[in-house]
């Protein structure tokens, strides 16, 4: 039965339309009239119902078992129930304010708004605490929802342990009714866990005491406003600004760079900051920014502040109160000093275009060489233009950037040198003291040999590098607790890498090393020991695993795949080419392979759906590919290949 154009369907009428499988229109699930005094069903149940080409609007508990899409919008009133164990996409606005119950919901195309439980009896909305209604620890049913194409807005607990990416803003705060987001402030912070979401497109708030678990988020393209505790352990890059607000405590371990402008008002703990691309406003004390080395815009200071590593303010720097300036050099603008304060800044030495005084400033204008006959004459020097090059033993206590390349071939101790602009080269048997070394714009070779000896003790420890821009030559018994970033490819044998959270080069991994904050691989990936990658999320080259590995939330393989050894990746969902399995290898959601799929050893790829090439399976060995429906472009019939053979793909 198909219904053309727009349908309501109440309790009075709900019979006729018991064998109803479609509607072109919107359709419309209401309440009979109840001036009738009649007893209407108590839900409406449409088991025949396939599809709604239009919105979809439930007043009135509602059932459809067999619903698979909603063409636009989909909106629960707060005294109705949806159950809906098929629906899977719905291609407009989703606003959830009664109990819904949506299994298989995958992906909503606009946005989705997700409120309180409201009371069938309560009229008027916000008017009770959560404590005084029954329905509030009900929570909303989402476990398949992997991506939210527009904003999404939660005023309820809620649990969504496969949403990966908001294509909008996010917003969450208190527990609030459908229709009134101006709720009485004695209701309680919403909760909400998003296990796997990595990706916010525009701004992202929590607020009103909110309660939010994001362990994976890596990436918010907007603003970020926060005004209640938390936690961002994986968050790396703002496009916007951020705001801590209303005395919030906040934790973001990973974040490098902010685009846009800064303002602190909560106590927050920011250890990998380096840049903040506008203004930077510190309204709070004892703020700490340890790695801090650039603002572009104006800097405000009204209370206690470290900030032992600037180096650059691009605009006004204006401060109410003692400030140990130790690093900073440059100022874009004028200087704002407020009664019984003090700007301490022995190396500024440039404010408004103007030469500023400094005591021990030397800067070396291009390419230097030291070597013994000149070494004693640099004493004083801060920076180096161009590329520096050392060649006697020296100590250079003031020296805290070069510009170009540094190459180190005699013993050196470089107690502030911060960043290199260009290649770190640091020669075989040499040993290097660079204790401050925040970040290598180039390569970083240390102990660079041709005859591929892995050299130990040439840097004996780089407690804060945070990056790398190109490769990264390995070594060990060098410790680099903080080295968030590398640019290039690293090889590395053993040892923690506790923030290294991505790699652009190939990744080598030999023995027993750490790598619990990795989230990126741009490269390729080789594995050759035992190892666990706790957040690896994506890999844009090929994965080759030699040795047992485990990668829990890894979904993304974007060329090879190669497993020659016990392998756990439970929630790879595509590889970009072929993939060889020669050995025990648990990959339950895969279901796309662009490229061959060839297997020498007995497997179980429940989820396989689609191979772009062809298929081979190795003599007297079985793979069961049950809902395997095309196989180089042709269609086969599902549950077929549910115990495969050689003999089943002829045309390898």
């Amino acid at each position: 039965m198909k219904h053309t154009g727009d349908l309501e369907i109440s309790t009075e009428n709900c019979v006729q339309f018991f064998l109803l499988e479609e509607v072109t229109g919107n359709l419309t699930i209401a309440v009979g009239d109840q001036a009738k005094n009649q007893t209407w069903p108590s839900s409406i149940e449409l088991p025949a119902l396939t599809c709604v080409g239009g919105s979809l609007l439930i007043r009135h508990s509602f059932e459809a078992p067999k619903l698979v899409s909603v063409g636009d919008g989909l909106f629960v009133d707060g005294a109705a129930t949806l159950m809906a164990c098929r629906l899977v996409m719905v291609g407009g606005d989703v606003e959830l304010g009664g109990i819904s119950n949506l299994p298989r919901l995958a992906s909503v195309v606009g946005d989705l708004s997700i409120y309180d439980v409201s009371s069938p009896d309560s009229d008027e909305a916000g008017e009770e605490s959560v404590d005084e209604n029954p329905y509030a620890d009900m929570r909303h049913f989402l476990p398949a929802l992997s991506s939210v194409n527009g904003r999404l807005a939660i005023y309820a607990d809620i649990e969504l342990p496969c949403l990966t990416l908001v294509g909008r803003f996010f917003h969450i705060g208190r527990h609030s009714r459908q229709g009134n987001r101006w709720f009485n402030s004695r209701r309680a912070g919403s909760k909400a866990s998003l296990p796997l979401l990595a990706s916010v497109k525009d701004s992202f708030t929590v607020v009103d005491e909110a309660e939010l678990s994001v362990p994976l988020l890596i990436f918010v393209g907007g603003n970020v406003d926060i005004r209640a505790d938390g936690d961002l352990p994986a968050l790396r890059r703002v496009n916007g600004g951020l705001a801590i607000r209303d005395k919030a405590r906040v934790k973001i371990s990973l974040l490098e760079d902010v685009k846009g402008t800064v303002e602190i008002n909560g106590n927050v703990d920011l250890p990998m900051l380096t840049n903040v691309g506008g203004d930077l406003t510190i309204k709070v004390d004892n703020v700490e920014l340890p790695q801090l080395g650039k603002v572009d815009g104006s800097l405000d200071v009204a209370y206690r502040a470290e900030l032992p590593y600037l180096i650059s303010v691009g605009k006004n720097l204006t401060t109410s109160y003692v400030i140990d300036f130790a690093a900073l050099q440059y100022v874009g603008g004028r200087i704002h000093i407020w009664r019984s304060a003090e700007l301490l800044a022995p190396h500024l030495s440039c404010v408004s275009g103007s030469p500023y005084p400094a005591d021990l400033f030397t800067r070396h204008p291009g390419n230097l060489e030291i070597d013994a006959s000149n070494a004693e004459q640099w004493k004083s020097l801060a920076e180096v233009a161009g590329d520096l090059a050392i060649r006697a033993g020296v100590v250079l206590p003031l020296l805290t950037k070069v510009a170009g390349d540094l190459v180190v071939g005699a013993d050196a101790n470089l107690p502030l040198l911060r960043t290199i602009g260009g290649t770190l080269l640091v020669e075989i048997n040499v040993r290097a003291h660079l204790p401050e070394l925040l970040r290598v714009e180039g390569k970083c070779l240390l102990g660079f040999t041709r005859e591929w000896i892995l050299p130990t003790g040439v840097a004996s420890y780089l407690p804060k590098l945070i990056s790398v821009g190109g490769d990264l030559h390995p070594q060990r018994d060098c410790p680099m607790p903080s080295l968030s970033r590398v640019g290039g490819g690293i090889e590395v044998w053993d040892g923690d890498f506790p923030a290294l959270h991505a790699v652009g080069g190939t990744l080598k991994i030999h023995g027993d090393v750490n790598l619990p904050m990795l989230t990126r691989a741009q490269g390729s990936v080789y594995i050759y020991g035992n190892v666990e990658v706790p957040r690896l999320i994506s890999i844009d080259g090929s994965l080759f695993i030699q040795e047992r590995t485990k990668a829990p939330v890894l979904m993304y393989v974007g060329e090879k795949l190669h497993v020659s050894a016990s392998s756990w990746l439970p929630t790879l969902m595509e590889v970009g080419n072929e993939v060889e399995i020669s050995a025990f290898a648990q990959l339950p959601m895969l279901a796309r392979i662009k490229g061959y799929l060839e297997i020498n050893e007995t497997a179980k790829l429940p989820a396989l759906a689609e191979v772009c090439g062809r298929v081979r399976i190795k003599p007297n060995k079985t793979a069961a590919l049950p809902f395997l429906a095309f196989v180089n472009g042709r269609s086969c019939e599902s549950g077929r290949y549910q115990n495969a053979n050689a003999k089943d793909f002829p045309l390898w």
